[in-house]
């Protein structure tokens, strides 16, 4: 695994969500309850990437294989249920949202527990 950590001069997540992390470049959104304009999560289950966007920092997980980037979503849904204990319908902290394609990979990793 390696960590990535850098500042962008983007002052909102809508570049990320639109244009770096869009679903249709294979990206899927991690929803909170905390998501807002200056912080947002996103999963590339093709590329074992992890984004976040939080005021200005960016932090680029590459995982090394699926295992990995199972247990960084597990550990995050962890981090988000100790923190916040506000829950999606689905009984988690968080919920990936993204198209049919990369939901087919996120349910062979063993992650539909948290598809939207």
């Amino acid at each position: 695994m390696k960590t990535l950590r850098y500042f962008s001069n983007n002052s909102d997540r809508y570049i990320f969500d639109f244009n770096f992390c869009s679903m249709r470049k294979g990206w899927c959104q991690i929803d909170t309850k905390n998501d807002a304009s200056y912080f947002g999560n996103w999963v590339h289950p093709g590329k074992l990437e992890i984004i976040t966007f939080a005021e200005g920092d960016v932090t680029n997980i590459i995982l090394d294989n699926i295992k990995e980037l199972k247990d960084e979503i597990v550990k995050m849904e962890k981090f988000y249920n100790e923190q916040y204990e506000e829950r999606f319908r689905n009984g988690k902290s968080i919920q990936i949202d993204c198209f049919p394609g990369a939901k087919e990979i996120i349910k062979k990793i063993g992650l539909e527990i948290y598809l939207s």
